[in-house]
């Protein structure tokens, strides 16, 4: 069965790409991009022994696949913190904000549900999804590239900018990935002491 240590890695996981998508102090920004670091190979170690017979076929590939997806989406979150220290057109910044905001709370609302799924051992309801959410700014974004190629708006640091904005749409769609996988798993299969 699934033993406390891999739900509680995962639930300890996604709880960090929450905090870290909203203001952290140094020691507080460290200590989550240290565990975002440290807990996919405790999980895969996990991985490693969890094998037992109440497994249904397949499960253990699953485990693997969520993890991977998980740490491409701490490490998207992770890239996503740079677009406070690009020096961006206030008329822009301005513009993105209010986007990038409900982006944000939908991310933090569905990693909240992750983070539960895996300490209670039972599926969310459907969330909706974040590459959805993301369409509006990509509808911006794509003003903004023809904006800055013409010469309308000065903006040297665009290249920064636009490339930390894939980022967000990439950790939009590796959460989808991750809900999706997630609903791939048997957790109503696991109950008892050690139960997710």
């Amino acid at each position: 069965m699934y033993e406390m240590c891999g739900a509680a890695g995962f639930a300890e996981f996604f709880a960090c790409c929450r905090r870290l998508l909203g203001p952290l102090d140094a020691s507080a920004l460290a200590l989550c991009e240290e565990r975002v670091a440290l807990i996919p190979p405790e999980i895969a170690s996990w991985i490693k022994v969890a094998n037992t017979p109440e497994y249904p076929v397949g499960e253990t590939e699953k485990l693997r696949a969520l993890l991977l997806s998980a740490e491409r989406l701490g490490y998207c979150i992770l890239s996503t913190r740079k677009l406070a220290e690009i020096d961006t057109p206030t008329e822009i910044r301005d513009r993105m904000r209010g986007h990038l905001a409900r982006v944000e709370a939908g991310c933090r609302e569905i990693l909240t549900e992750l983070e539960a799924t895996f300490e209670r051992g039972k599926r969310a309801e459907a969330q909706p999804s974040q590459l959805v959410a993301f369409q509006p700014l990509e509808t911006e974004l794509a003003e903004i590239r023809l904006r800055y190629l013409s010469g309308a708006i000065q903006f040297p640091a665009a290249l920064a900018y636009l490339g930390a904005m894939n980022f967000v749409e990439d950790a939009s769609r590796t959460l989808d990935r991750c809900v999706e996988q997630i609903r791939g798993l048997a957790l109503e299969r696991y109950r008892g002491d050690y139960a997710l």
